[in-house]
């Protein structure tokens, strides 16, 4: 049976229970992580914007035979250096977009082999834009066939219509 003396309490006492959730500054072990986070963010910076552009037309090029589909959408895409660690290709159509995202791994496996770049991230991006919808009131429709023709007035007052809610 262990029981507890007045020294062995004095050493229980000083021992210091440290949450391994706790982030202590002063512990060295914290400041090495944060230095390799930090190094892990300047590496994915792309260094060379030019030489990335240069691969994918590099890439279209050699890829015009096998696969003309992701050729020409490379070649209409408009690479856009967002910030160090973003490239997007911006593309005109909806089958570009597709095309470009089922061959991301493609090319990023392309331009790592030709320039060593392999840290960063690739978008892809539709400039196409969304065609509102109108609606029609039977006012504008009226309008609109009577520009087509003037018969739309004999019908209307054969058929009593109202135009007018």
């Amino acid at each position: 049976m262990n029981v507890a003396t007045p020294a062995t309490r004095k050493i229980n006492t000083n021992i210091k229970i440290v949450s391994p959730f706790a982030i202590n500054d002063s512990v060295e072990e914290v400041k090495v992580l944060e230095k390799k986070h930090v190094e892990l963010v300047e590496e994915k910076k792309v260094e060379d914007f030019k030489a990335f552009c240069d691969a994918l037309k590099q890439l279209s090029e050699e890829c015009e035979t096998e696969n003309p589909n992701l050729s020409f959408s490379i070649k209409t895409a408009e690479c856009i250096k967002l910030n160090d660690e973003f490239i997007v290709l911006e593309v005109n159509n909806s089958i570009s977009e597709f095309e470009l995202e089922n061959n991301k791994q493609k090319i990023k496996s392309f331009v790592k082999e030709k320039t060593g770049m392999d840290n960063y991230f690739l978008k892809v991006r539709c400039k196409q834009k969304e065609k509102a919808v109108k609606i029609y009131t039977p006012e504008d429709t009226y309008a609109y066939f009577k520009k087509k023709t003037n018969a739309i007035d004999t019908l209307i007052k054969s058929f009593d219509c109202d135009l007018q809610y």
